[in-house]
C-alpha cells in the first residue's frame, strides 16, 4: 500500500469505529412492516360532476399549463435531445 492509502485506510477506520462509538447508546427500535389487502384501490363511482364544475376544473387547469391553443389543447415542449 501506499502511504496516501495507508492514510485513507486509517482515516475510514477511525470514521467507522466513532461512529460505532456514538450510536452505540441509541434505542433499539422494532420496524413493523404492513401489506395491504388490496393492491389496487378505487373509489366508487358517484353521480357526475356538473358542468360548471368541470368547466372551472378545465380552467384552472390551463392556466397552470405552459400553453394552450385555441382549441383547448395543451402546448407543450418536446424534450430537447429527443430527435424527431
Amino acid at each position: 500500500m501506499t502511504p496516501s492509502q495507508e492514510e485513507v485506510r486509517k482515516s475510514a477506520e477511525e470514521i467507522v469505529e466513532e461512529f460505532v462509538r456514538l450510536t452505540q447508546d441509541l434505542p433499539a427500535v422494532e420496524e413493523q412492516y404492513y401489506l395491504g389487502g388490496s393492491v389496487n384501490i378505487t373509489r366508487p363511482d358517484g353521480e357526475p360532476t356538473s358542468s360548471e364544475t368541470r368547466t372551472e376544473f378545465r380552467n384552472r387547469f390551463l392556466s397552470t399549463a405552459p400553453g394552450s391553443d385555441e382549441e383547448g389543447y395543451i402546448k407543450v415542449e418536446v424534450a430537447r435531445w429527443v430527435e424527431p
